[in-house]
């Protein structure tokens, strides 16, 4: 009796003091990971505040310059061919107000630029000559904009129709020979003023890399990365009292939001 006694007493003693042993060194040791205990935080809620954009703009670029003149003048294309020239530009945007569950309204304010050459035309219209001629066109613009994005932040659909329209102020040039033209004591320059009208969808290029997206926003502050295509009217003659360099063309290139 007293040996089988002696040798259950010490069994009960590791019975209660190991697993307080084994529940001290769990406890002293860091928590182990849980699956339940993973963020459930929105991706998007870690994104900077984004406040603006800005575009790089190109595409096909034609002064309406020969719709002014009547009995079939086409001055334009008599020095300069029945083709476009390329435009390039920029435009930088301010997103005052966001719209929830709609998109954000605010101005912005751009700049294209354009240029042609060719061979000038005799006076008497009698052909062409061998002296170059050029002109070029730098149309300078503020407008309001408004982005409707919530197709792409509720619905995750990463399409963002938009809309522009305002003033433009352009200038321009003709020169010959290296120098600027002139006729009958009129120099071949000027400025004019107009308005514009944009229309155009934008596609989210997040949607295809979406933690790339992430980490440029946390290293950069770029919220969104786009592509996108418009169609841009301008009327840019002074309101009929100069020159018409407006166009109606298409415009191509790539944004971000910041």
């Amino acid at each position: 009796m007293k040996s089988a006694l002696t040798r259950a007493l010490p069994l009960a003693f590791l019975g209660l003091v190991v697993p307080g042993i084994v529940q001290a060194h769990e406890d002293d040791g860091p928590p182990r990971p849980r699956r339940w205990q993973a963020p459930t935080k929105d991706p998007s809620e870690y994104r900077s505040d984004q406040n603006g954009a800005f575009e790089f703009r190109i595409g096909p670029y034609r002064p309406r310059i020969d719709e002014e003149f009547n009995g079939g003048a086409t001055p334009f294309q008599d020095s300069f061919g029945s083709g476009q020239s390329v435009m390039f530009g920029i435009e930088t945007d301010w997103q005052i107000f966001h719209i929830p569950h709609f998109g954000s309204i605010g101005p912005g304010v751009g700049v294209q630029f354009v240029t042609f050459s060719g061979n000038a035309p005799f006076a008497d219209g009698s052909g062409i000559s061998q002296q170059p001629t050029s002109i070029w066109i730098l149309p300078m613009y503020g407008v309001g904009v408004l982005r409707i994005d919530v197709l792409a932040r509720d619905l995750e659909i990463p399409f963002v129709p938009y809309i522009k329209g305002g003033i433009t102020y352009a200038l321009w040039e003709a020169r010959d020979a290296g120098a600027t033209t002139s006729a009958d004591g009129v120099q071949g320059l000027g400025a004019e003023l107009g308005y514009q009208l944009h229309a155009g969808g934008m596609l989210l290029l997040n949607f295809f890399a979406p933690q790339m997206s992430l980490d440029m926003d946390a290293a950069s502050g770029v919220n969104n990365g786009y592509l996108f295509w418009e169609w841009m009217y301008s009327d840019v003659n002074s309101f009929g009292r100069g020159m018409q360099v407006g166009a109606s063309t298409w415009v191509a290139g790539v944004a971000i939001e910041f």
